[in-house]
């Protein structure tokens, strides 16, 4: 792969995950798995998200 996940990837995989959770709340949860900003979702952000650490 190329090292990321796009914004829109991740919402789509939140959204089977939590599939009650509404489309500004995908949104925010994006913003805060998105550390950097960079619209793009780096592996560790990913990974440190599915390990639970985030903060």
């Amino acid at each position: 792969g190329n090292g990321y996940i796009s914004r829109p990837t991740l919402k789509g995989l939140l959204h089977e995950i939590a599939p009650d959770l509404s489309d500004k709340d995908l949104d925010a949860a994006v913003d805060e798995i998105d550390e950097d900003g960079s619209g793009k979702i780096e592996f560790e952000e990913f990974w440190e998200l599915m390990a639970g650490e985030t903060d």
